[in-house]
């Protein structure tokens, strides 16, 4: 099966729910971080090679990466579709680390970032990641992402403990 094939797919199982433009940004952005090895969405938009001027394609990337439906229903549909490869004894294991945006500016919520010494090490964002193995295989299924600022007037920040403990219940 070829790349566009298999992302596709992959693209229609995370996008139950979304509405028909979503679910297409959800299918560009698999296909154009697998063709950029890259995240950013300037290298997804040169990537997709769209017929659109390459502004164009950056804004309408970032225009349709801003939806809010867009992150819990896709964690949701790829927390299912993880789930089902997962069974009662299968290890899951948890990742948290920082995410550092030490040259962004106009992002909301940026926070002091420690290392565990209390040094500061710059502003970002607090990520954990849970994902599943079995015993003795490299093949890792991704269940549950998450990032979030320490401080939030739209949210209760109690703890990170108390952060990892939901991700890992959900």
């Amino acid at each position: 099966m070829d790349l566009e094939l298999r992302v596709d797919s992959f693209a229609t199982d995370l996008s139950q729910g979304l509405g028909k433009v979503a679910a297409g940004f959800v299918k560009d952005a698999l296909f154009g971080m697998e063709l950029a090895h890259s995240p950013r969405l300037s290298d997804i938009a040169r990537a997709l090679e769209e017929k659109i001027g390459l502004r164009a394609t950056h804004k309408r990337l970032s225009r349709n990466a801003a939806r809010s439906e867009l992150a819990p229903i896709v964690s949701d549909n790829l927390l299912q579709q993880g789930a089902s490869l997962v069974h009662d004894d299968t290890p899951l294991f948890l990742d948290w680390s920082t995410l550092l945006k030490n040259r962004a500016e106009k992002m909301e919520h940026l926070n002091a970032i420690t290392d565990t010494k209390g040094n500061r090490v710059g502003r970002g964002y607090h990520f954990a990641e849970v994902v599943a193995s079995e015993v003795d295989s490299d093949q890792m299924t991704p269940l549950s992402q998450s990032i979030w600022p320490e401080t939030n007037p739209e949210a209760e920040f109690l703890s990170h403990t108390l952060e990892l403990v939901a991700r890992v219940r959900k």
